[in-house]
């Protein structure tokens, strides 16, 4: 049985599953309208950079794993390999989630949730600690990222952004 063999299938699905997340992040992203209005960066212009972001990261990962593998040329286990990647890939699922959300949600709810799934799947904070303190840094590590965000697009740049206002009212 060729391992090795195995183990390209194995790396190669999972970089696929990620591209695909990515792209349809990208699309979601690109149906929010143009990027720049006025001038200014709008409702989609951060969701595109991050899907930019996000296919640097998996052509790195690619031209990692790939000179890695030929460097060592080593033979490893395809469920350990799919192991290595199953928190990126959670992230991608997240970010894909918060982009369907974020129009039917409201900004405030969903950037809060997503930068606090985020920091929970990166397992912030990294210090041992009670599991209450843990949740109580991340809510707070949330909260003050989603108003530097709010703050950042709506005051500095005047974006009008989905409100849980509107949502809910």
């Amino acid at each position: 049985m060729n391992t090795r063999g195995q183990s390209f299938s194995g790396e190669l699905l999972v970089l696929v599953i990620l591209f695909t997340f990515t792209t349809a992040y990208l699309l979601d992203a690109l149906n929010l309208g143009s990027p720049l209005r006025y001038g200014l960066p709008s409702a989609s212009f951060m969701p595109i950079i991050l899907s930019i972001i996000m296919y640097v990261c998996i052509g790195i990962i690619a031209l990692r794993k790939g000179l890695t593998a030929l460097r060592e040329n080593q033979q490893t286990n395809f469920l350990r390999e799919i192991s290595e990647y199953r928190t990126p890939a959670l992230v991608v699922l997240a970010t894909a989630i918060f982009v369907y959300f974020f129009v039917s949600l409201g900004f405030e709810i969903s950037i809060f949730a997503y930068v606090y799934s985020v920091l929970w799947l990166l397992g912030f904070p990294a210090v041992e600690s009670s599991n209450l303190t843990k949740i109580a840094k991340r809510v707070l590590v949330s909260a003050v990222t989603s108003a530097g965000v709010y703050a950042f697009f709506v005051v500095a740049f005047g974006v009008n952004l989905p409100t849980a206002w509107e949502t809910f009212l």
